[in-house]
């Protein structure tokens, strides 16, 4: 019996351990923006948006604007695995992803913002009837890449492409 509470902490234990491995640490600066895991910082667009933290390694956190019918959202989401020789192949993969989840990518841009080279990638799923635009933060030498992915229907897009411009002008790799 002794050994089965033994194996039985240890299990407990194990469980904690590997949850809070997942657990993304948000440290607020102000109202609308946070320092993510100590290596992003961004604002989302206003405190009408809703902070959700998730169980995803991957998207750890996004930022949903509640309406009726569909919700504007804005994905925070770290490529683990980038691989790219410039920033222009980075965004060429990420296309190619878009298009495997059938998205039609109509724009594939390349802004300055905060005085690097940012590619913003959108396009849209006629089948669900939504947009997409995501913003690549893409560092030369480093496996992390900071995604900015907003996703809304096609008729509300463009009502919030302007907020989702917005957290992107203000994120800032702090590595």
């Amino acid at each position: 019996m002794k050994e089965k509470l033994s194996a039985l902490a240890l299990c407990a234990a194990l469980m904690a351990t590997a949850s809070s491995a997942h657990a993304v640490d948000l440290q607020w600066s102000s109202k609308n923006c946070v320092n993510i895991d100590g290596n992003y910082y961004l604002c989302k667009p206003d405190d009408k948006w809703d902070t959700q933290k998730t169980e995803e390694t991957l998207r750890p956190v996004k930022f949903v604007y509640h309406k009726s019918k569909s919700n504007p959202i804005l994905w925070v989401i770290y490529d683990e695995a980038a691989s790219a020789s410039s920033a222009s192949d980075y965004a060429s993969k990420v296309r190619a992803r878009y298009e495997s989840r059938g998205i039609k990518v109509d724009a594939v841009l390349d802004e300055t913002i905060g005085g690097k080279s940012v590619y913003i990638v959108s396009g849209q799923d006629s089948s669900k009837g939504a947009r997409f635009s995501t913003a690549l933060f893409w560092r030369p030498n480093l496996k992390r890449v900071l995604q900015i992915e907003y996703s809304a229907s096609a008729e509300d897009f463009s009502t919030y492409q302007p907020q989702f411009m917005s957290t992107v002008q203000s994120a800032r790799d702090l590595r």
